[in-house]
């Protein structure tokens, strides 16, 4: 283990990190694999059509009741509020055209034929590895929930559209208007006309209000929890990808292989309280040599490759703002660069000269080349 990490050379702290950091993603490629032919087992073993069956009848529940009884919920008078019957009307016969269709075509397509092609595509795909199998699923719920996405994408585009016109009616009254241009606001001298204008717009505004308002939270709530179970898929795959295999398997095959160099400290004796009074020779010393843990390497600033950044806005400041929440998995591809090849290269001789070791020169003749 020591000439696979060190490479038979000098130690030198950085390719020694990245080295650590190219056996890590090996491993948990390996484990990945590993995990995948287990699901493979399972579902070669348990899995049916019965498996399928509940998948339909949570599509049917969600589609075909809940949000449709949304829709009929909205429409009326929800939380006693009198919103605007003609435009909650319009939206919610919308919806409900929408979700109906789709829960349809969903019915028709979810035979035996198309169940048996996706337990045939879930098999295939967890040959392939855990990650791989996980991302099918998050495909999945994505494609499942493209008929809510569009009626919220919708209506959040409606809710920004009200918070913008809001916005403008109240800096109009105010005999201001926001320069784009400058991007700041400025005063204007407005007409009677434009007033007038404001005013109507501004009642349309106010009255429509509470109907989208209503229509955006209860969307925006629905959306949250598709979001919640693709997010916790991607923190699964994202899990697989990141986990700590290696160092967990280093420490528990030799915990002395992998370390930060020897440290020597002094220490004095300890001794009871009489005994100190009673001592009058000099104090004696203990020394302590000790070798010093190792702490995981951060695979991410090793290869190149960092962390997103999350300078961006957050979900809920989206959500207030009206800017549409997509689904956001959070992966990252992965480039090889020239010093990573480099590396590989270099790992794998190291490999050779393990395997020349432990099984002659027979076997490290196989690898030479």
């Amino acid at each position: 283990a020591a000439l696979l990490l060190r490479g038979g050379g000098q130690p030198s702290p950085g390719v020694d990190r990245r080295r650590l950091a190219l056996l890590q993603s090996v491993l948990a490629a390996a484990c990945d694999v590993g995990l995948g032919f287990m699901i493979f087992g399972l579902l070669h073993t348990y899995a049916s059509l019965d498996l399928v069956e509940p998948c339909v009848l949570l599509h049917r529940w969600a589609y075909g009741r809940k949000l449709i009884s949304l829709a009929h919920w909205l429409m009326g008078a929800p939380a006693d509020f009198k919103l605007n019957s003609e435009f909650t009307s319009f939206l919610g016969g919308l919806c409900i055209y929408m979700f109906s269709v789709w829960e349809g075509c969903a019915r028709q397509l979810c035979q035996t034929l198309v169940g048996k092609a996706l337990l045939t595509s879930l098999r295939l795909c967890s040959l392939c590895g855990a990650t791989f199998f996980l991302a099918l699923c998050m495909d999945i719920v994505s494609l499942s929930a493209r008929p809510l996405l569009i009626a919220y994408g919708g209506v959040a585009r409606c809710w920004k559209m009200f918070l913008r016109s809001l916005y403008t009616l109240l800096l109009l009254f105010q005999g201001k208007k926001y320069n784009t241009l400058r991007s700041r606001v400025d005063h204007h001298n407005f007409d009677l006309e434009e007033l007038l204008m404001g005013v109507v717009l501004l009642s349309v505004v106010v009255f429509l209000f509470p109907s989208i308002f209503m229509y955006y939270m209860c969307l925006a709530g629905a959306w949250l929890a598709v979001i919640a179970v693709y997010s916790a898929l991607s923190a699964l795959v994202a899990w697989c990808n990141k986990a700590p295999f290696f160092p967990l398997v280093l420490r528990l095959a030799d915990p002395l292989v992998w370390h930060q160099g020897a440290s020597l400290s002094m220490r004095p004796v300890c001794r009871p309280p009489e005994a100190a009074v009673a001592a009058t020779s000099a104090p004696q010393l203990n020394f302590f040599l000790e070798l010093k843990p190792a702490a995981r390497p951060r695979c991410d600033a090793a290869d190149g490759s960092g962390a997103p950044s999350s300078g961006g806005p957050s979900a809920v400041s989206r959500l207030l703002g009206g800017d549409a929440v997509h689904l956001w998995h959070g992966l990252e591809e992965v480039v090889c660069d020239e010093d990573q090849e480099e590396l590989i290269g270099t790992t794998l001789r190291c490999w050779c000269i393990a395997l020349r070791a432990a099984w002659g020169a027979d076997a490290g003749s196989l690898w030479s080349s």
